[in-house]
């Protein structure tokens, strides 16, 4: 390894906590956060995507990583300083992944790095891309976190000169509105959006940087390279069928679990979106829960498609759009909101169809036995038994049905879009009309009402805690937030299986 100490200014970009690989992997950049356990103390990092890097990766000082927000912004979760690079990451990788480059791999592995007493080759394998274990390395001093409240944006213009955005200017444009002290950084630069790495090296740039790396130190960032201690960094979570089998992930079957649970605790959730809407409505209790019915009604346009799950209850149907990594379907001048929308207004108007001619029938019946029973005299209307006790029965429960046929008639049509806080739905698109549009439900929501409201069928019910848990992910701000909270998992849940294999 070669400490390269010749004058070096520039500042590599390390985005983390996203891509396809991560569906299936454990991404090698969760190691990026944590120091080595090694005796000679040093901070490790690994440079996305494989860890290896061209001639600019020699001539960068400073990483920044970071995690995407939102289009061309990224926010920064760490920075490391006086970057040495490791000698055998300058390399290209085979064109084919699969075969392992053996020199390169034997490089790495002789720096002996250990997380959790587990030696890296254990802990990401041997083939595929895993030829590079680290890129990099700082010592633990030179390894920063903003300090909490601090906030670092950065954003992509590619149209002006970089310049630096302070607390008050840049929170009025920042729609992630946590921190006290948000910085933006505008920079001069295209995203690279086909990279998971990107150099700046141009100096008016890299100077704008120095503002907040280096003029700001002491105030902005705090110096925090920690050793993994487990289990004491660890609270290991029961694995489920929706861990095995990545349900959470899968739009269809994570309504298909949504459905199942409404169904078996009805009361559980009137009660949540009772409160949910501040008991705007009255829903009375749930009827049914129906998945994927066809929006489709024969002769009406602007209808069509299959509603995610449909709640009817005594006084309301219930539209749920559930939207984890999909986005709001237009086609036309129409959304697939909007579609639903239509085609419950078309199932309340045949049903008040249905009811006012059985209400009609009620009322002529209630009618009947009211002249009746009022034909009776009082001495008739007082006596016990016979036709004038059954009669008054009978007025009782006619207008008991007629209230409830009133109800059902004037049932509510609700839509909600149910997203994870990183999928926010665009507030346009929920428009129905003037005075109607979706309501907006993030996870974290249900989530942390459950947490409050549904404790004994949490202890209880083994499927609804891997349910509950399973929502988990969705209730992060970012998806990047998501990822690396799930990749810790897995690390520290590998280092601990390894661990106990020794």
């Amino acid at each position: 390894m070669n400490n390269h100490e010749e004058n070096k200014k520039g500042i590599v970009l390390n985005r983390m906590y996203t891509g396809s690989y991560l569906s299936t992997n454990l991404g090698h950049e969760v190691i990026n956060m944590f120091q080595a356990d090694n005796d000679n103390g040093k901070h490790y990092l690994y440079l996305n995507a494989k860890g290896n890097f061209s001639d600019s990766g020699k001539k960068v000082s400073t990483m920044l990583l970071v995690r995407h927000i939102e289009k061309n912004k990224v926010e920064v979760v760490g920075m490391a300083k006086n970057l040495k690079y490791v000698e055998s990451a300058f390399c290209t990788l085979p064109r084919d992944i699969a075969r392992v480059n053996e020199d390169v791999r034997k490089d790495q592995l002789g720096l002996q790095i250990r997380y959790g007493g587990v030696s890296i080759e254990k802990i990401f394998g041997t083939q595929g891309q895993q030829s590079v274990y680290v890129s990099y390395w700082v010592d633990p001093k030179d390894f920063y976190r903003p300090k909490f409240g601090n906030r670092l944006i950065i954003e992509f213009t590619g149209k002006s000169e970089t310049y630096l955005v302070t607390s008050d200017e840049s929170r009025e444009n920042e729609s992630c509105d946590n921190g006290n002290n948000i910085k933006t950084i505008k920079l001069n630069e295209n995203f690279a959006s086909t990279s998971l790495h990107q150099f700046i090296l141009d100096d008016d740039s890299v100077n704008k940087f120095d503002d907040i790396c280096d003029k700001n130190l002491e105030n902005f960032w705090e110096c925090k390279s920690e050793k993994i201690d487990l289990p004491k960094d660890f609270e290991e979570h029961e694995i489920s069928l929706f861990d095995i089998c990545q349900l959470q992930k899968d739009e269809n079957k994570f309504s298909n679990a949504l459905s199942y649970f409404m169904q078996k605790y009805p009361k559980l959730w009137i009660k949540f979106l009772d409160e949910y809407f501040e008991k705007k409505y009255s829903f009375g209790e749930i009827i049914s829960v129906s998945r994927e019915e066809n929006a489709k009604v024969d002769g009406k346009d602007n209808t069509g498609g299959r509603i995610d799950l449909l709640i009817r209850t005594e006084n309301s149907y219930i539209i749920i759009e559930n939207k984890i990594d999909s986005d709001i379907i237009v086609e036309g001048n129409i959304t697939q909101l909007q579609r639903y929308y239509n085609y419950v207004k078309c199932l309340k108007e045949e049903e008040q169809n249905r009811l006012k001619k059985y209400e009609e029938k009620l009322k002529d019946k209630y009618d009947k036995r009211k002249k009746q029973y009022n034909g009776l005299s009082d001495i008739a209307q007082q006596k016990k038994g016979g036709w004038a006790e059954r009669w008054k029965n009978d007025i009782e429960i006619l207008e008991d049905k007629l209230k409830v046929t009133k109800s059902e008639i004037e049932k509510l049509v609700i839509g909600i879009v149910l997203y994870p806080d990183y999928n926010k739905p665009d507030e346009v698109l929920l428009k129905i009309d003037d005075s109607n549009k979706y309501n907006k439900l993030p996870y974290s929501e249900i989530y942390n009402w459950l947490k409050d409201n549904a404790k004994d069928i949490l202890s209880n019910d083994v499927n609804f805690k891997a349910f509950y848990n399973a929502m988990k992910q969705h209730t992060f701000k970012y998806r990047s937030e998501s990822l690396y909270e799930e990749m810790k998992e897995i690390f520290f849940s590998r280092i601990k299986e390894l661990s106990i294999m020794k």
